[in-house]
């Protein structure tokens, strides 16, 4: 497989391989399926906070069927997020969402 061919991933392959690129290529410290918060506070797939006195926390919302995507987005599940991440960003896969 190339770099421009499009990868057929699971959920948790797709969640892995983005977390280990946000961690290999920023200042950033990375979690996988990480609470942000209490005890029923949410779960995103990937957090991200640089290593700085200013962490800029980003959410990262992992989606590989349009279906799900369409429904995480008509829910508002992911506005969740907003109470603890400055930022939240969908990862699907290419060719998926356009």
């Amino acid at each position: 497989m190339t770099r421009d061919e499009p990868k057929d991933w699971s959920h948790d392959e797709l969640a892995h391989d983005l977390a280990e690129h946000v961690a290999s290529n920023s200042d950033r410290m990375v979690f996988e399926n990480f609470p942000v918060g209490p005890m029923g506070s949410p779960r995103p797939d990937v957090y991200a906070l640089f290593k700085s006195y200013n962490p800029r926390p980003l959410s990262y919302e992992v989606k590989v069927s349009l279906s799900d995507l369409r429904s995480d987005l008509t829910s508002g599940k992911w506005q969740a997020y907003r109470d603890f991440s400055a930022g939240v960003i969908f990862a699907v896969p290419r060719g998926l969402a356009g």
